[in-house]
């Protein structure tokens, strides 16, 4: 089962049919790359990967943005931090002290979250953090060098046990939660907030296990493929949306209702995702 989907992934990903926002363009330059980035970002990036480079000289391979800045439908510029991966040849604490700098420019816009890795570090990680790197494979936007992320090679067990982990443990959670904060309103819609982002990247990587071609990542996307795909309710998957984005106050029963179908969709992914183990 795992060779035939990576079969397909590299088959998809090698005739361009994969749905591929990300791995894309390697001739794009870095105004264009930044000109697909929220408008606010681009000074402060700018500026920052032009430090980078004087810093670090050859020593700096490639500089990268991922996560929700690189998904216009998820980014808040009121909430969301800037995902930063900035690859060098070999990390030392005078390496680093040349990146301090460079982050301390882009900050004063916009809170800065920076993985610094080595290309080995990339390539040997990605049976650790497969969802992760997924995540980033799909939607980054690459400022400076070569895309790290156009080699890297996820090996579909290794997805698939990691979303196995990240649904289940979820779905524990939710369980736990409701036991402490079910006569909390207020704590319960933030409890169930506060996990819809393991929920989104939980489903767009099934929808990726289940086949290839949903190379997607942003919440809007996936809850729509999930709804016409996984036979996922529409409204409901909206309405989750909605609560993310702080649109939707339920009241107390709305709440409860919401919180139960929540669970139940959350328990359909675990029983698929068992069901892609056993080649079902």
């Amino acid at each position: 089962m795992a060779d035939e989907h990576d079969a397909r992934a590299e088959e998809r990903l090698a005739s361009g049919d994969a749905h591929e926002p990300s791995r894309g363009d390697t001739h794009e330059d870095a105004a264009q790359a930044l000109g697909r980035l929220p408008e606010p970002l681009a000074a402060p990036l700018r500026a920052m990967t032009a430090q980078l480079v004087e810093g670090l000289g050859d020593t700096l391979i490639s500089a990268l943005v991922y996560g929700s800045a690189a998904r216009p439908e998820d980014w808040d510029a009121h909430a969301s931090n800037v995902d930063v991966m900035i690859v060098i040849d070999h990390v030392t604490l005078d390496a680093l002290d040349q990146v301090r700098p460079a982050l301390a420019i882009a900050r004063r816009a916009a809170p800065i979250d920076a993985l610094v890795l080595t290309p080995e570090d990339l390539s040997s990680s990605a049976d650790a953090f497969p969802l992760r790197f997924l995540d980033i494979a799909r939607t980054h936007v690459v400022l400076h060098g070569a895309d790290p992320m156009r080699e890297l090679d996820i090996a579909w067990d290794h997805l698939r046990l990691r979303v196995e982990q990240e649904i289940k443990g979820l779905m524990f959670s939710l369980r736990r939660e409701y036991l402490l904060h079910a006569r909390r309103p207020e704590a319960l819609a933030r409890v169930l907030s506060a996990s819809l982002s393991t929920f989104f990247a939980g489903v767009g990587a099934l929808l990726y296990l289940s086949d290839p071609q949903w190379w997607i990542s942003g919440k809007e996307s996936v809850a729509k493929a999930a709804s016409a795909h996984l036979d996922y309710d529409e409204a409901l998957m909206r309405r989750l949306l909605q609560l993310y984005r702080g649109e939707l106050h339920p009241n107390e029963a709305q709440l409860r209702l919401l919180y139960a179908h929540t669970m139940q969709l959350v328990e359909r992914a675990a029983a698929r995702v068992d069901r892609l183990e056993q080649g079902v």
